[in-house]
C-alpha cells in the first residue's frame, strides 16, 4: 500500500469515526460521572466497559466488562498502575480493543496516564494503519485556581451603574508552558500534576490519538462533593459566616449534568473544533451571593449579628482560607478563586434546547435562578431530610410510662428531641417573649395576655353601654318635664321621610367550608391527662398550637425531625397543628415568566398539608382500641392526608401489653426501628464534619497547645521525638516486608537488579549498621565485612554464641559515649566478652 493510498483510508476514518458505533472504556466507574456515563453513552448506542478500584461491589447495568486496578506511588515516589488479574502486557492488549476512552484526571491521574502510555503513539507505524481514537479527559478549574485578572479599578461603570465585570479567559491563554507561549494560567501548586497531564495531552501531536479535554468549572448538582462542605455546615449549624456573605470573587461553575451532555456530545457527531473546551455556565455571580441563595433556599433567614461575633468569624474565616490554600482544599477556590472563563465553546457544543425536545441545558443561566433545584437533589442524593414521627395514644392514661420509654429510644436512635408538653415549655426561644410570658401565666394560674385582652374589650363595652343608657333616660326625661305634643303625622308624608331599605352588604371574608368527616376511634374508656394539658386547655387552647409550632420550627427540628408525643389528642388539636392556611403564589411582574409549579391540594377545610405533618405513626393502645380498626383522632387525620396517600404511610400499632415486660418491649422497639430506617440527617458527632467547623476545632488545638509550651527548648525536644518515633516506625515496617521478600522461594535469576539487592545484600547490611551503631568498633568496615561473611539469613533474630569474632573496641571509648539509648551496648559487649572466655 503507497503511502497516499493510507492517508486517505486515514482520512476517511477519522471521518467517520463519530458516526460509529464505538466500544468506549470508562475509567473508574466508581467516580463522580461513572453512575450516569454508561447509560448515556449506551443510548447513543455505544458499547461500553470500564475499570474500578479494586474491590468495587457494585456491578452497573449498561456496562459489559469491568476491570478492577490499583494506583499508587511506590517507595521511589514512581506511579504504579495494576489490573487485578492481568498481567500488564494483557492490560495493555485489553484496553487497545477499544475505539474510544474517557478518563478523569482528578479521579485518577495514574491511571488516565497508563491508558494513554497503552494506545498512544507520537511516530506512525509503517506496518499497522489504524484510525485515529478518541480521547475525552476530564478536568477541573484547580489547574487554574491561582489565575487571576482583577478588574481595572480606573474601568467606566457599566450604562445600569453596575460593577464591569473582567474580562474571561480563553482556551487559547492556557498557553504551552514554552518560552514562546508560557501562558497565563497559574495552577495550584498541589495540582502540578494534573495540569502537567493536560499539557502533554493537549500539546502533543499524537498519531493515533485524537484528544480532547474539557476542563469543567466548580461542578454543583445531582449532590456533587465540591460544595458539600458548604451545604453540611448550612445544614448542622444553620448559620452562615458574613465573610462568605461578603466575598465579591466570582468562580466559574457549571451543573452536572451539562457536563453530562457535553460528555455525550464529543462521542456523538458534534465534536468541538477545539481539542481543550472550558465547560462553564454563563453565570456572573459573585460567590457572596450563591452563598445568600443557598441559604434562603435552605430556609434560613441572615439576622443581624453582634460586631464582636462578626470580627471573631472573621478571623476564623482567614484561618481556614490559609488552610485551604495551603492544602488545595476546595474552600480555596470558593473563597479565594477570582476569575472568569470563556463560554463560547461550551454553549456552541451543547447548543439550543429545542421545542418539543428533552431540553439540552440544566443551568445555562447558573446557580443562583437554580438554586431551590440544586438543594432538592443534593437533599436527595445524600439522602437528608427530617425524620418526623408521632407516638399517638389510645385509651391510656398520660403521661404514661412506657410511651416516654419508646420516644426516648426512638429520640436516641435518630438523634431527634423527644418534644413533649414538658420539653416544649422548657425550651421556648428567648425571642418568642409573649408565648414564653403566656406559658409562665399558665403555669402560674394567672390570665394570658389574649384573656385580659378580653377581659379590657368586655369592661369596655360595659362601660360603653352605661354611658349610652344614662343618655337615654335624660332625653326621655326632659322630654316629659317638656310635655311636648307631637301632632299626628300623615302616613304618606311619613313614608316619603323613610329610607330606601339597603340590601345587606357581602361579607368580605369567604365562609370556610366544613371539613370532611373523618372516621375515628371514640375512646369508651375515662383516661386522666396531664396536668400541664388541662391547664392549657381550661386557659387558652390556642396558646398550645402556638406554644408546639414554635418549638417545632426551631433548626433542630426542621433538619433532624423530632419526636411528638402527648400532643394533640383532638381532631381539632390535629388540624390547628397540622393544617396550613393555603397561601398563593404572588403573580409575577410584568415581563416574568411565570414558574410552572404544581399546585398543592387544598382541602375541604381550606387548608393544605403542614411542614409539620408527621412521615410515621406509632400508636400505642389499650386492648378495647387495638382490637378496633379505627385510628384515634390525630392518627386518623394524618392518615387521611394527601402527603400520607401519596408516599403510602403505613401507621405501626402496639398493643400497651407489648411494651410492659423487657423482652416484649425490645422486639416491638426493634420492630418499629425497622420500619422507620436510618436517620436522614448529618451526624454531629461524625468526624466527616464540615470543613468549617473542624478548621475552628483545630484552631483551638493549636491554641491549647500554644499556651502548654515553656520555650523553645520544650517545642525542639518535641520535635526531636517525633522524628526519632517517626524513624523507628518505618524501621519497624520495613523489616516485615524485607524479611517476607528474603523467605519467598524466587530464582534470583528472574529478579531485577532492586529486587535481588532488597533480598539478598540489604537484611545483612541493615543488621550489621545496627550492630556498628550499637558497639562502635575501631575498624567499622572490617567489623561489618566480618558480620556479612558470617551472616545467617535463617537466623535473623540472634546470633550464635561465637559464631562473629568482634574486634576490640575501647572501654573508654564505649563508656564516653554511653547514653541511656545506648546502655545495650556496654551490657552486650559484657555478655560477649563471658560467653567467649
Amino acid at each position: 500500500m503507497c503511502i497516499r493510498d493510507r492517508y486517505q483510508r486515514r482520512v476517511r476514518g477519522i471521518l467517520s469515526l463519530h458516526a460509529a458505533l464505538m466500544r468506549v472504556l470508562v475509567s473508574h466507574l466508581d467516580g463522580p460521572y461513572g453512575k450516569e456515563l454508561p447509560g448515556l453513552l449506551h443510548a447513543a448506542g455505544h458499547t461500553v466497559v470500564g475499570t474500578a478500584t479494586v474491590g468495587w461491589p457494585k456491578q452497573p447495568r449498561f456496562v459489559d466488562e469491568i476491570k478492577y486496578t490499583t494506583s499508587e506511588m511506590d517507595s521511589l515516589g514512581e506511579p504504579v498502575h495494576e489490573c487485578e488479574g492481568m498481567t500488564e502486557e494483557e492490560f495493555k492488549d485489553w484496553v487497545r480493543l477499544s475505539d474510544g476512552y474517557l478518563v478523569d484526571i482528578f479521579t485518577d491521574v495514574i491511571e488516565a496516564r497508563a491508558i494513554l502510555q497503552h494506545i498512544a503513539r507520537a511516530r506512525p507505524n509503517e506496518e499497522e494503519d489504524e484510525a485515529k481514537k478518541l480521547f475525552v479527559a476530564l478536568s477541573n478549574i484547580s489547574t487554574w485556581a491561582n489565575t487571576t485578572r482583577p478588574v481595572d479599578p480606573d474601568a467606566p461603570p457599566v450604562d445600569n451603574g453596575e460593577v464591569s465585570l473582567p474580562e474571561p479567559f480563553k482556551a487559547d491563554d492556557r498557553g504551552k508552558d514554552t518560552e514562546e507561549e508560557p501562558g497565563v494560567r497559574l495552577p495550584h501548586p498541589r495540582f502540578k500534576r494534573e495540569a502537567g497531564f493536560e499539557q502533554l495531552l493537549c500539546n502533543t501531536e499524537w498519531h493515533n490519538v485524537d484528544p480532547i479535554l474539557m476542563c469543567t468549572g466548580l461542578v454543583y448538582g445531582d449532590g456533587e462533593d465540591w460544595l458539600h462542605p458548604f451545604f453540611q455546615q448550612l445544614w448542622i449549624s444553620g448559620d452562615i459566616e458574613s465573610a462568605a456573605l461578603q466575598c465579591s470573587n466570582r468562580v466559574p461553575m457549571v451543573h452536572r449534568a451539562d457536563v453530562l451532555t457535553g460528555v455525550r456530545e464529543c462521542f456523538g457527531e458534534n465534536r468541538p473544533d477545539d481539542n481543550y473546551i472550558l465547560a462553564v455556565d454563563e453565570s456572573t455571580s459573585t460567590w457572596g451571593e450563591v452563598a445568600a441563595a443557598m441559604h434562603k433556599s435552605l430556609g434560613y433567614v441572615c439576622e443581624d449579628k453582634d460586631p464582636e461575633l462578626v470580627a471573631r468569624e472573621r478571623e476564623e474565616f482567614e484561618v481556614m482560607i490559609e488552610e485551604a490554600t495551603h492544602h488545595g482544599y476546595p474552600e480555596y477556590l470558593l473563597f479565594k478563586s477570582d476569575f472568569m472563563l470563556d463560554t463560547g465553546p461550551f454553549v456552541a457544543l451543547l447548543g439550543e434546547d429545542v421545542e418539543g425536545e428533552s431540553p439540552r441545558w440544566r443551568a445555562r443561566s447558573g446557580i443562583v435562578p437554580a438554586m431551590d433545584t440544586v438543594v432538592s437533589e443534593y437533599l436527595t442524593a445524600r439522602m437528608l431530610g427530617p425524620k418526623k414521627i408521632f407516638i399517638d395514644t389510645a385509651d391510656l392514661d398520660t403521661p404514661c410510662n412506657q410511651v416516654q420509654e419508646l420516644g426516648d429510644r426512638l429520640a436516641a436512635r435518630f438523634k431527634v428531641p423527644h418534644v413533649t408538653i414538658r420539653y416544649a415549655v422548657e425550651h421556648v426561644d428567648a425571642s418568642a417573649t409573649q408565648i414564653q410570658s403566656d406559658v409562665t401565666n399558665v403555669l402560674q394560674g394567672l390570665p394570658t395576655t389574649s384573656q385580659v385582652s378580653e377581659e379590657e374589650k368586655a369592661a369596655q363595652a360595659e362601660a360603653a353601654e352605661k354611658v349610652e343608657t344614662g343618655v337615654e333616660a335624660e332625653e326621655q326625661k326632659e322630654e316629659e318635664e317638656e310635655g311636648v305634643e307631637r301632632a299626628e303625622v300623615p302616613q304618606s308624608v311619613e313614608k316619603s321621610h323613610e329610607q330606601p331599605a339597603l340590601t345587606p352588604a357581602a361579607p368580605t371574608d369567604v365562609p370556610v367550608p366544613e371539613a370532611e368527616t373523618i372516621p375515628m376511634y371514640e375512646s369508651t374508656v375515662q383516661v386522666t391527662k396531664e396536668q400541664e394539658y388541662t391547664k392549657f386547655v381550661t386557659a387558652d387552647k390556642r396558646l398550645l398550637e402556638q406554644l408546639y409550632r414554635h418549638v417545632l420550627s426551631n433548626h433542630t427540628c426542621r433538619t433532624r425531625g423530632f419526636v411528638l408525643s402527648g400532643y394533640p389528642k383532638t381532631l381539632a388539636e390535629a388540624r390547628a397543628l397540622f393544617r396550613d392556611e393555603f397561601k398563593p403564589e404572588p403573580r409575577p411582574a410584568d415581563g416574568e415568566e411565570e414558574e410552572a409549579v404544581p399546585a398543592p391540594k387544598v382541602g375541604k377545610d381550606g387548608k393544605v398539608d403542614g411542614e409539620l405533618l408527621p412521615q410515621f405513626t406509632i400508636i400505642v393502645e389499650g386492648e378495647a382500641a387495638h382490637s378496633s380498626t379505627l385510628l384515634p383522632p390525630a392518627s386518623a387525620l394524618i392518615s387521611s392526608s394527601d402527603s400520607a396517600r401519596e408516599r403510602f404511610q403505613s401507621v405501626s400499632r402496639i398493643a400497651l401489653s407489648d411494651l410492659e415486660t423487657s423482652s416484649k418491649k425490645n422486639v416491638a422497639t426493634e420492630s418499629v426501628i425497622q420500619t422507620l430506617g436510618l436517620p436522614l440527617h448529618f451526624d454531629k458527632n461524625d468526624p466527616t464534619e464540615s470543613l468549617l467547623t473542624r478548621y475552628r476545632e483545630r484552631q483551638g488545638e493549636l491554641q491549647d497547645e500554644d499556651d502548654a509550651e515553656e520555650g523553645s527548648q520544650l517545642a525542639e525536644s518535641r520535635a526531636a521525638q517525633k522524628e526519632r518515633a517517626k524513624l523507628e516506625n518505618r524501621q519497624e515496617a520495613l523489616m516485615p516486608a524485607v524479611e517476607r521478600e528474603m523467605h519467598a522461594n524466587v530464582d534470583p535469576t528472574n529478579l531485577s537488579a532492586r529486587e535481588y539487592a532488597l533480598k539478598y545484600a540489604v537484611p545483612a547490611m541493615h543488621k550489621a549498621m545496627c550492630m556498628i551503631g550499637r558497639l562502635r568498633p575501631q575498624d567499622p568496615v572490617e567489623f561489618m565485612a566480618n558480620f556479612m561473611m558470617e551472616f545467617d539469613p535463617g537466623h535473623t533474630d540472634y546470633l550464635e554464641p561465637g559464631a562473629l569474632i568482634i574486634p576490640p573496641v575501647s572501654y573508654t571509648h564505649l563508656r564516653a559515649h554511653e547514653t541511656p539509648e545506648h546502655l545495650v551496648c556496654r551490657l552486650l559487649l559484657e555478655k560477649k566478652k563471658k560467653i567467649t572466655i
